[in-house]
């Protein structure tokens, strides 16, 4: 089954179903607006692809069967990709239509094998706060939540994830906000493990770094809440980026500022990405499932 598999097990290249579906992409304009490109990835999401089946933690689901729970996982994985398609069109590149469709198939990539493993989001409001201490709010938002859910174990008894969520939101000790960090941090990143998945959070803001005059902005910032060491930058270079010196040096030293800071970089050319933004995208997923699992067997991370 796709949602288990390793990502080292599939070889896109050789699949015909996958070649084919490859010049569909290059043919049919699937990403020109928003609506296009959802009502794309959804049919091919549910269409032969894998997510017939999908994993929730160590249940198989199976979409395709008439059992009670299949409507409700195929709504959660409707809503999930809808609101990351959103997200990819209203926060990326307006200039830049090669951009959404390499972020589109980079979801699509990870949807496929590992459905509810991935959260795109926009840059930070607080263009005070430098990412690594946005990381490590969110970080901290889910450590406050289940500390919280373990005292109301204690105190009522009751285990049930439901009776919990019920608590949150009809409790009047905590704010509108603090009910909704809450609930979003124990539906989502506890009930559904996206503690473990991908963030991908566009146009971060690093205001602390300067190159050369310039603040900067990578093109995504992917980060993995449970797993601290992984931080990566991926970069999409346009076609003229290193025609001059300047863009050049200032590249070279965006990437020594990075890796001073902890963060795996990553980039592509804009030739790679409007030549096959399908491949590229599969390869930025192989490259991040790879560092995940080193960093896992390093760090002793789940």
């Amino acid at each position: 089954m796709k949602g288990q598999m390793d990502f080292d097990e599939l070889n896109y290249g050789e699949d015909d179903v996958i070649r084919r579906f490859n010049r569909k992409i290059q043919v049919d304009k699937c990403f020109e607006d928003e609506m296009k490109a959802f009502d794309f990835l959804w049919s091919y999401l549910l269409m032969g692809l894998g997510s017939d089946k999908i994993c929730i933690g160590d249940r198989i689901i199976d979409l395709r069967q008439p059992h009670q729970e299949a409507p409700y996982y195929q709504n959660l994985l409707l809503a999930l990709l809808k609101i990351n398609v959103a997200v990819i069109y209203q926060c990326s590149d307006p200039n830049s239509p090669k951009e959404k469709e390499f972020l589109s198939l980079f979801l699509l990539h990870v949807m496929i094998n590992y459905p509810f493993r991935l959260i795109i989001e926009p840059y930070m409001a607080d263009t005070n706060q430098t990412p690594e201490a946005y990381m490590e709010q969110r970080r901290s938002g889910y450590g406050k939540t289940m500390e919280l859910h373990r005292r109301y174990q204690e105190l009522t008894g009751k285990t049930r994830k439901g009776d919990f969520l019920d608590f949150l939101q009809d409790t009047n000790s905590l704010t509108r906000q603090e009910k909704i960090d809450h609930i979003e941090y124990f539906h989502l990143w506890h009930c559904y493990n996206m503690k473990d998945a991908y963030i991908v959070t566009l146009q971060a803001q690093f205001n602390d770094m300067n190159i050369l005059g310039s603040r900067v902005r990578p093109d995504m910032l992917i980060w993995i809440p449970s797993l601290p060491e992984f931080k990566f930058i991926v970069e999409c270079d346009g076609y003229n980026f290193h025609k001059d010196r300047e863009p050049f040096v200032k590249d070279r030293k965006r990437l020594r500022a990075f890796q001073d800071r902890g963060y795996h970089y990553y980039s592509f050319s804009g030739l790679e990405i409007h030549h096959n933004s399908f491949r590229a995208s599969w390869d930025l997923l192989n490259s991040l499932e790879k560092k995940r699992k080193e960093l896992v067997r390093l760090c002793g991370s789940s």
